[in-house]
């Protein structure tokens, strides 16, 4: 404060003392905590991520905002994220028989009009990133619990939704939580429910339908249904209507530009030989039993549409039924030879056509289609020792090196690929084949050593899916099994390989 005069403060006239003027000294701001810092960041990215593609969508799925935080890689996904996504579904849908082509493709048109079907294609699309595919799968299973049911609802996208998350069904690979059958039993009550099969009773009664997509949804049960259902679990067709169904395929046939589409009533007729042998298959008429030919169904199916230019698909799926149906049908336990080598031949050109495609052909397969090569990778070496041991063929290499070895180049071009093209860089896929080639490859040298040592023994070697487990054991703890190990699971194993092969692959 000044003091009488204006050259002197108050506090130095008190004191007598000469004052000097002095300059204010600016004071220190503080500085904000890091955790403040920390908060204003994140607002930043929760506000950035509102205006993002993915966060549309979840918001469009009526996801709570309270829930959004569970699914960041989701929410960030950009529209040009999801635009390529949408271009690499289009290269697997056109891969599988009826899966679902949506009028466009472009997100925002599929977001506006179906969001659960595209986060759907999403999930399909995304195996080259296991944090957004994960994100999306739960995502996914959110939705279909919270509408299918704790709402009660059904509704074509629901169906189509839930049939595109089967086809490409990501816990194909996992054995601790694969639910596919489950969701299939789902699927198929609920196309029941919608009454899809009232709208094929005859050629001229879908005019009022959504088309071709109606079609495909319709077929697309009945090709799960027959190649995961009875080809893979070994359970009866549960649709039990054929008639409606190739009333829906000659429609497609006609109506779509699509080559495998149409394709559409060879796949129907061969699904149906399938199911045909099932039902006989499982009868306790013998008479039923004994008028089972369905070796002249396949051979009359091949005569009229097995052409050089039918689908990769559709050549695969005619060699697996044609083994299934041998092998089925034949009920010792000891196939004679003359069976075998034809069943070798079966097996031996359909991964062969699997081979012969495009190196990216493997990332398109769904899970039907995986079905019949991994079966038949791990049914091959059990036919080829199953051979007298003076034969011709077991004086030679087995063809399963010749396989287990071509799969394995395959796989290195594949990996070359990766380079240029991201969406085939899917670590998962990768350590998973190479685990199957690796157990095919154990399970062959053990047939060939058991085969000069005892002569019998199928009924007590591993299944291909103990074969699997074996192989992951034994690396991480760096050894193998011990020869108690193996008496003991040749004491407690029951599997009667001839009669229920068919049922496991999907475990694996």
């Amino acid at each position: 404060m000044p003091g009488k005069s204006d050259d002197i403060c108050q506090r130095c006239e008190e004191n007598d003392l000469s004052c000097e003027a002095h300059e204010a000294r600016s004071r220190r701001r503080k500085t904000p905590r890091k955790g403040l810092r920390f908060v204003d960041v994140t607002s930043k990215l929760h506000e950035a991520n509102e205006h993002s593609f993915g966060h549309e969508l979840l918001v469009a799925l009526q996801i709570q905002a309270e829930s959004l935080s569970k699914w960041p890689a989701l929410a960030a996904l950009s529209h040009e994220q999801c635009r390529k996504l949408c271009e690499h579904y289009r290269r697997l849908a056109n891969a599988v028989p009826f899966a679902i082509h949506p009028p466009s493709t472009d997100p925002q048109h599929l977001l506006s009009t179906s969001p659960l079907l595209l986060l759907s294609i999403i999930l399909s699309a995304s195996s080259s990133c296991p944090e957004l595919e994960r994100q999306c799968e739960d995502t996914f299973r959110h939705v279909l619990a919270d509408r299918a049911i704790i709402r009660g609802q059904r509704s074509l996208e629901l169906l189509q939704s839930l049939l595109t998350y089967l086809i490409w069904y990501p816990h194909r690979f996992d054995p601790s939580n694969q639910q596919f059958y489950q969701f299939l039993q789902l699927a198929l009550g609920m196309a029941a429910d919608l009454g899809l099969y009232k709208q094929f009773s005859h050629a001229k009664s879908t005019e009022a339908t959504d088309g071709l997509s109606t079609f495909r949804t319709f077929l697309l049960c009945y090709y799960l249904g027959c190649g995961c259902g009875i080809l893979g679990f070994d359970r009866p067709d549960v649709m039990r209507c054929v008639e409606k169904v190739r009333v829906a395929a000659g429609l497609l046939a006609e109506g779509s530009d699509n080559p495998l589409d149409k394709e559409a009533p060879a796949i129907v007729e061969l699904m149906h030989i399938a199911a045909q042998q099932w039902d006989c298959l499982s009868s306790t008429d013998t008479a039923r039993l004994a008028s089972l030919d369905s070796s002249t169904n396949l051979e009359m199916w091949r005569v009229t549409h097995f052409r050089p230019t039918l689908s990769a698909v559709l050549k695969s799926s005619y060699y697996f039924i044609s083994a299934y149906g041998i092998i089925k049908s034949t009920k010792s336990r000891s196939l004679p030879a003359q069976t075998i080598r034809t069943c070798v031949e079966h097996l031996v050109a359909l991964l062969s056509n699997v081979l012969d495609q495009d190196i990216s052909y493997l990332f398109l397969l769904g899970a039907v289609e995986w079905g019949h090569v991994l079966t038949s990778l791990f049914l091959l070496p059990k036919l080829e020792t199953s051979l007298p041991v003076d034969s011709a063929e077991q004086r030679k290499a087995p063809f399963t090196f010749q396989y287990v070895g071509g799969f394995r180049n395959l796989l290195h071009k594949i990996r070359i690929e990766t380079d240029t093209n991201s969406t085939l860089n899917t670590p998962h896929f990768f350590d998973w084949i190479e685990k199957i080639l690796a157990a095919v490859e154990k399970q062959t040298l053990s047939r060939l050593h058991s085969s000069t040592t005892d002569a019998g023994g199928l009924n007590s070697e591993e299944t291909a899916h103990e074969l699997v487990n074996s192989f992951v054991d034994d690396e991480k703890h760096g050894g193998s099994r011990t020869e108690n190990d193996l008496r003991q699971l040749q004491e407690t194993t029951t599997e009667d390989f001839w009669t229920d092969f068919m049922s496991d692959w999907l475990h694996w």
